[in-house]
């Protein structure tokens, strides 16, 4: 079973905005979507509490005014209002091409490498496209386009991961694949290239960045001493985390399901205080489709898999005692595997933490894998 959502465009525009009048249309966009009185022509988009999912929302409305939408890395090279308009105005002053299909998102096209497509995750790829040495035509892929209302019925990780696959395919017809995929999106890219190797695929290898094996996430479930140990760590990052401004005091206290139940943040709801009663920074339609990601993870178990794999640990997870440097993998990973230590991987708004050294680390990577493809046989 597909996700069930409430239909995706909004009702046919009659005809095309003015050329003229595209700064004066997209303005009423942005309000819409970020709900704010003004915009500045000057504005940008983040400024006003953009981010990654607004974006999408903001893009599926230009399109369906305009007829066209620029891809989603031209939002973060210029995140202006004027900006944005100017490209879309000199856009559809030309004949408009056919939509492209909204599961593919073409984040940066140019380049010779081989191309690196996220599942999911589009701001942190953008970000780490940036740092690459050379350019690498970039891709993000997704199977979810935040149309609120959107419910998600239970389905198994092979078989979404067997949909993120077919449409890497249309993305990039031949491989190698690179594929990459943050915390359960990780889970989903890993799938899919097994999916991608059984179709007789080449996989240059997938980029994981704190993602948890299953088998180790029992584990730890089924550990007391393993379990308080998480739980203190994940307390000291959110509380330094909230320190820095990166997570809202709402996310913080309401990721803990106690606090949820005390009616306490329903009260600073009512106050005004708050917005909403959430368990993380992310819009609601975000937050669920996190959780039938995690419940799918949740029951999925890997077999063992011959794949390249490059795995990114972060301090956002613990080190050390009874914890495996690769959070499990070694015991599915047969193909090479490579786990590298780096303190933080951001990419918020406009600040980039740690994506340059894991484009550094992923180029190192594909350069030490080549020579053995290349060899010829004993």
């Amino acid at each position: 079973p597909r996700a069930l959502r409430i239909p995706r465009k909004a009702p046919p525009i009659a005809s095309p905005a003015p050329v003229d009048g595209v700064e004066d249309r997209l303005a009423e966009i942005w309000r819409e979507i970020l709900g704010v009185a003004t915009i500045r022509p000057g504005a940008s988009f983040f400024d006003h509490g953009g981010h990654s999912l607004l974006v999408l929302r903001m893009l599926g409305r230009v399109q369906q005014v305009f007829g066209y939408a620029p891809g989603i890395g031209a939002i973060y090279e210029d995140p202006t209002l004027r900006g944005l308009a100017s490209r879309i105005a000199e856009r559809v002053a030309r004949p408009v091409a056919a939509e492209d299909d909204w599961r593919i998102l073409p984040l940066a096209r140019t380049g010779t490498g081989t191309p690196l497509i996220a599942v999911n995750n589009a701001a942190t790829a953008l970000a780490i496209h940036a740092g690459f040495s050379a350019e690498r035509p970039t891709f993000c892929v997704r199977i979810f386009d935040g149309a609120p209302g959107t419910v998600h019925p239970p389905r198994r990780m092979e078989e979404i991961a067997a949909e993120y696959a077919r449409i890497i395919v249309k993305a990039q017809p031949q491989g190698p694949y690179l594929l990459f995929g943050i915390c359960v999106h990780g889970n989903v890219a890993l799938e899919a290239a097994r999916v991608l190797q059984a179709e007789g695929h080449e996989i240059a290898a997938v980029v994981l960045k704190d993602v948890w094996e299953p088998h180790f996430v029992d584990r730890l479930m089924s550990d007391r001493r393993m379990r308080w140990q998480d739980r203190m760590h994940t307390l000291r990052r959110k509380i330094r985390r909230w320190r820095l401004g990166q997570l809202s005091g709402a996310a913080f206290l309401g990721s803990y399901t106690l606090v949820r139940r005390s009616g306490l943040l329903h009260v600073a709801r009512a106050l005004r205080l708050i917005d909403r009663v959430r368990r993380m920074d992310l819009e609601p339609e975000q937050e669920g489709f996190l959780d039938f990601l995690t419940r799918a993870r949740d029951r999925y178990h890997p077999a063992p898999i011959d794949i390249p794999v490059l795995h990114a640990v972060t301090d956002d997870v613990p080190r050390g005692g009874r914890f495996d440097a690769s959070l499990g993998w070694e015991h599915i990973v047969t193909g090479r595997l490579k786990t590298v230590r780096i303190p933080e991987i951001l990419a918020m708004r406009e600040v980039r933490i740690g994506t340059d050294a894991l484009a550094r680390e992923i180029e190192i990577f594909l350069a030490e894998a080549r020579p053995a493809r290349q060899a010829p046989p004993a």
